[in-house]
């Protein structure tokens, strides 16, 4: 009689879906001299289950870790063990295999930037109590940043764009839902043909109305930048805005400026239109709830979101 052992692997702060865990598991209960293979997130309901299954373990582990149990031949749970680090760790092939299907995740932004050293911008989505620590971490690595998620106190957003606007670089959030960046649409964004009309907005629903209207109007869009919807309260003082409305007016593809925000500190509203009026550009603007009290030239106020995208095509 041959005699029987359980080996166990823990793979620390490693997340893999269920559906690639139970492949991993059929692949390594398929090897000669393996009876039973169990991969799985180390959840206690998962741990729970394994005594059932004849895997009883006692190691010390976290819901974040990823744990291979294998019951059977002593050396042959350690050629599996051994064959499920491999696939878990190795990157995609075009050969095909069990291998081909398992990768090892990109765990940090420095991670990502390593393996695609051209990337520019970093879109976050994470839980808002890690957000802005993740955002500073891509604006270190000269990232510019949409930073989807919420939740951020609004002193960690102002710090976030001064650390970014200090770097000349830009951050669009958060809660920035919508953006269209050199025609790729990011986030929760609508596919719109290519143009001479740029947008920065305080507003998502915003920014998706008036591009999707400058679309089937006929024009399109070079850019539409989202702030964050409290970019331009006082707190904030407009400092994505006024990025972005620096950037559009060097833009030598954007002919057209339209800037869009929900209900702004009027202090801040004063600053980005006198900012407008100096962009040497036609520049639109709708701030709810706030009409301009003096009009610099080259700025046209538009008294909703479907006037915006009318005169920005009329302009353009």
């Amino acid at each position: 009689m041959i005699m029987q052992t359980i080996r166990v692997k823990v793979f620390s702060n490693l997340y893999k879906d269920s559906v690639t865990l139970m492949q991993l598991g059929a692949s390594l209960r398929g090897r000669d001299g393996v009876v039973q293979a169990s991969c799985l997130m180390a959840t206690p309901a998962n741990l729970a289950q394994l005594p059932d299954a004849g895997l009883s373990i006692d190691v010390q582990v976290s819901v974040s870790d990823l744990l291979v149990v294998v019951r059977g031949e002593p050396d042959a749970c350690d050629e599996a063990i051994a064959a499920a680090e491999a696939m878990l760790q190795s990157a995609p092939s075009t050969g095909g295999g069990d291998a081909a299907a398992f990768t090892l995740p990109l765990t940090s932004i420095a991670l990502g930037v390593e393996r695609a050293p051209g990337a520019d911008l970093a879109l976050i989505s994470v839980p808002g109590d890690y957000a802005a620590a993740e955002a500073l971490k891509a604006l270190a690595l000269g990232l510019h940043v949409m930073l989807f998620s919420d939740n951020v106190s609004i002193a960690k957003e102002r710090a976030i764009k001064t650390y970014a606007r200090a770097r000349d670089l830009l951050v669009m959030g958060p809660d920035c839902g919508t953006a269209i960046v050199n025609g790729v649409p990011l986030g929760f964004a609508n596919v719109v043909r290519r143009g001479a009309i740029g947008l920065v907005a305080a507003s998502g629903t915003g920014l998706q109305e008036v591009t999707c209207r400058i679309h089937n109007l006929g024009d399109g869009i070079s850019q539409a930048l989202g702030t964050g919807g409290r970019d331009l309260k006082e707190e904030i003082g407009g400092i994505t805005m006024l990025q972005g409305l620096a950037a559009l007016a060097a833009h030598s593809q954007t002919r057209v400026i339209v800037l869009i925000s929900k209900p702004p500190a009027s202090s801040i509203a004063r600053q980005i239109e006198a900012a407008a009026g100096a962009a040497g550009k036609p520049v639109v603007v709708h701030f709810l709830g706030a009409p301009p009290q003096r009009l610099p030239a080259g700025l046209v106020v538009a008294t909703s979101l479907r006037h915006a995208a009318d005169v920005a095509v009329a302009l353009a």
